[in-house]
């Protein structure tokens, strides 16, 4: 895509990771699924205020990032990220999935659960996470009714 590889050593990815779960905490908002790449984040969220709350998110943690990692660089982040709305549990499963198999297709890792910033080992080896969560009692993907909004999004680094 041409975006710039800002995520690339481990101590930077390490506390971008952090601050991603610092500012959902701050905002209220569910981390169901994460990766962070080098020149991407993927990441499926949700909150009770739906879409309103999904952007306050990102916004406070781009602006944390580019802030506390970068020093207030121009453009570290695209503009606008993309929102696409999990209707389904079956939706729900093939975004965890292809945002975990993310690092094997660019060649980073052989095993999704190798890769250290991702949300693969919470799901694939039931490890412990106090920052992710499992459960979308709060949204209702089989009817569709919603209390709540769930949504994956690709956010991409400024080229």
């Amino acid at each position: 895509k041409g975006y710039e590889r800002l995520f690339v050593e481990q101590d930077t990815c390490d506390e971008a990771t952090s601050m991603l779960f610092r500012v959902a905490k701050n905002t209220k908002t569910a981390v169901m699924g994460c990766c962070l790449m080098p020149s991407h984040l993927h990441l499926i969220a949700g909150h009770n205020d739906g879409g309103k709350g999904i952007s306050k998110y990102m916004q406070s943690f781009k602006s944390l990032v580019s802030h506390m990692l970068f020093k207030d660089r121009h453009g570290v982040w695209m503009p606008r990220f993309d929102d696409v709305i999990i209707a389904s549990e079956r939706v729900f499963l093939d975004k965890l999935d292809y945002m975990h198999e993310n690092p094997i297709r660019a060649g980073l890792v052989s095993e999704a659960t190798d890769w250290r910033w991702s949300s693969a080992r919470f799901w694939y080896l039931d490890e412990p996470s106090d920052a992710l969560t499992s459960t979308t009692d709060w949204v209702d993907l089989k009817s569709g009714a919603r209390r709540g909004r769930l949504a994956s999004t690709s956010e991409d680094s400024a080229t």
